[in-house]
């Protein structure tokens, strides 16, 4: 999960979810909600708030690095295209710039 919007929703009205009484869908998942977050971290419901805040600034951090290091290995090949390479150094650059797309799936997945 990488949009934690609704997870915030549902974390800022856990407090306020025992005041609902209409029974409906939303009610029953900020019980539902709150519930897992007490079974997670006991009363402490604004604990995922936290949590989603750090896996935030993770994610921003991961990304951050990412750019950092894409821009260490251009430098690295001098800003050279791979079809202009060497065939052992457009190795070299092609498993460099897998890592760095792998850094940058798990920036965007959950």
């Amino acid at each position: 999960m990488t949009d934690f919007t609704e997870l915030k929703r549902l974390a800022d009205s856990a407090p306020m979810a025992m005041t609902i009484t209409n029974g409906g869908e939303e009610h029953k998942a900020l019980i539902a909600f709150t519930d897992e977050v007490k079974r997670l971290f006991g009363n402490d419901v604004g604990m995922a708030r936290v949590l989603i805040a750090e896996n935030e600034a993770l994610r921003a951090a991961l990304i951050e690095c990412t750019a950092s290091l894409e821009g260490e290995v251009l430098q690295k090949y001098h800003g050279q295209k791979p079809d202009d390479m060497h065939p052992v150094t457009r190795r070299g650059h092609g498993r460099d710039m897998a890592e760095i797309n792998g850094y940058r799936a798990l920036s965007k997945e959950g």
